[in-house]
């Protein structure tokens, strides 16, 4: 049995591929029990790399009838990243949910139960940098759980894709706020909301001041948010965020009227009687065609 190398490893992979587009499968499958046969030498760490390899050639083959070896291969990049320096928690997340997805296919379902909620736990403990690809993961399996009902679980994977999204200067402005408004609408059925508010009306300000393309998303947000001030009687910090959609750039005009009515409200019950009574008037001298867009006057009629 031969120890493995980078080189070795990719020569798998290369008559895997080749194998796989001929539609040879018994040559497929040798190659993964080929993978299977290479040693592991235990005095020298191996590199994180030679455990991707070993979880992409699995993945690669996953469709073949062999569950116990591509199981065991599963295990095997999984061995080497528990002994590698270099592993990420998106190696670890990859694997883990690669191997479910194994398990999914065979009807394991027990086994890919345990293996999901095992992501789960990691992500609720992790704090570190987050790799798309990892972020990805949670993204499915996230949506996955709240599929299912199980929303705390959602929760605790949505606010690392969370954390993701606010990390990349590369994701779009609009990208964030459609995030951001699938992020509060499953924290209010996680009942989790009240813990992230701070968290969320950060965000939500960050965005509001930039001119993000889809306001809608983000006054959603504003809007889910102010009602759970509100059903704890926190009318100033309702209004506050009402405030927040109000002045987005390119929020429609029948939204921002019905923002103003809402916030003038929220001001009243808050006792801060000149801020209702202006949001009140703004919404009115809308109604009556009195001001256009962005607190703008009207032209008047020729």
């Amino acid at each position: 049995m031969s120890g493995v190398t980078g080189q070795l490893l990719d020569a798998l992979r290369e008559r895997a591929q080749a194998a796989l587009a001929a539609g040879e499968s018994s040559a497929a499958i040798a190659a993964l029990h080929e993978a299977l046969a290479l040693q592991i030498d235990p005095a020298t760490p191996p590199p994180a790399a030679h455990g991707r390899a070993f979880g992409e050639l699995a993945a690669l083959l996953i469709e073949l009838p062999e569950p116990g070896a591509l199981e065991a291969l599963f295990n095997r990049a999984l061995q080497v990243f528990q002994a590698a320096p270099d592993t990420t928690l998106g190696d670890l997340v990859t694997t883990w949910n690669n191997l479910a997805a194994l398990y999914h296919r065979h009807g394991a379902t027990e086994h890919r139960d345990r293996v999901n909620t095992l992501i789960c736990d990691v992500a609720r403990r992790y704090d570190g940098p987050l790799e798309s690809g990892c972020a990805n993961i949670f993204l499915r399996l996230g949506e996955m759980f709240r599929e299912a009902g199980s929303f705390d679980a959602m929760a605790v994977l949505d606010r690392q894709v969370q954390r993701f999204m606010l990390a990349d200067p590369q994701i779009p402005d609009g990208t964030r706020a459609l995030w951001l408004q699938r992020y509060v609408l499953g924290l209010e059925q996680s009942q989790q909301g009240s813990q992230l508010e701070p968290e969320l009306g950060q965000a939500l300000a960050d965005l509001a001041a930039r001119a993000v393309p889809q306001p809608l998303s983000v006054g959603a947000c504003c809007m889910l948010l102010a009602v759970r001030h509100e059903a704890r009687g926190d009318w100033t910090g309702s209004a506050r965020l009402i405030e927040r959609m109000i002045v987005l750039p390119g929020l429609p005009d029948r939204e921002l009227t019905g923002a103003l009515s809402r916030a003038g409200r929220a001001w009243f019950k808050a006792g801060e009687f000149d801020a209702a009574s202006r949001c009140c008037l703004r919404a009115v001298r809308r109604r009556a065609g009195l001001e256009g867009p962005a607190g703008q006057a009207s032209p008047a009629p020729p």
